[in-house]
């Protein structure tokens, strides 16, 4: 039985430095897992929340060193990690959380590389970028699709639709209006794919917990989706 830590034992400040905010995640997931369920998702998310765009920063400088020492494929990269997120989303389906993590972690990773190796090596074209926006919208709903046992089948369904119209209202808006969107409102990809294999961890540990921080997020992006409709509608001229 894993010894259970108390959550004052977790020292968390805004000031903290990166290592001791990854330091004070993996300390969070040693709680036993008879802790109160309420309490962990509370830890993870507000971890989370103040981890990731941080995370994001230091991996867009890391991609770009990265790329240099891989062959110059991007497309193959896109299909590898379509591949790697269909296998995670079915170990997750088969209870095999930590597998799932893994999988899904490195099929990210895949989707990342393959623009910063088009980048690098000047290999950006529309059969590309039309071959990796389909891709992650497929892994969008293949993620959410793995959680189907820990929340169920409504919330997944709302995680799924809700991270789906996100893009596409983006998308459908930068058709309009002939300009790019990026970082028009909260939770955008890069945010939101971490916070969702967060999910899968917590379930690695308790499926209770998971299912009420899976809800929670998917609530999140739901509103999140409804935010962004309304500023899209905003930016494009009534004529």
């Amino acid at each position: 039985m894993m010894k259970r830590l108390p959550a004052e034992g977790v020292v968390w400040s805004w000031d903290s430095g990166l290592r001791g905010q990854l330091t004070a995640v993996y300390i969070t997931a040693q709680i036993d897992v008879h802790s109160s369920p309420p309490g962990i998702v509370y830890r993870y998310a507000w971890r989370a929340l103040v981890l990731v765009p941080r995370l994001r920063r230091i991996t867009s400088s890391t991609l770009e060193r990265l790329a240099s020492r891989l062959p110059p494929h991007p497309n193959a990269y896109t299909l590898a990690g379509l591949v790697l997120v269909s296998c995670a989303a079915a170990a997750g389906l088969y209870g095999r959380y930590l597998v799932a993590l893994v999988l899904a972690a490195l099929g990210v990773l895949m989707d990342a590389v393959d623009g910063a190796v088009a980048r690098y090596y000047g290999r950006v074209s529309r059969r590309g970028a039309v071959l990796d926006s389909v891709t992650d919208r497929v892994e969008d709903a293949l993620l959410a699709a793995g959680l189907w046992h820990v929340a169920g089948p409504p919330v997944v369904y709302t995680l799924a639709v809700a991270s789906l119209v996100y893009s596409y209202v983006r998308a459908r808006g930068e058709a309009e209006v002939c300009r790019k969107l990026e970082g028009l409102g909260l939770l955008e990809r890069g945010e939101r794919i971490p916070l969702i294999l967060l999910a899968y961890l917590l379930a690695a540990f308790s499926r209770e917990a998971a299912g009420a921080y899976t809800l929670i997020l998917a609530l999140l992006v739901a509103g999140a989706a409804a935010a962004r409709i309304l500023q899209v509608l905003r930016t494009i001229p009534e004529s």
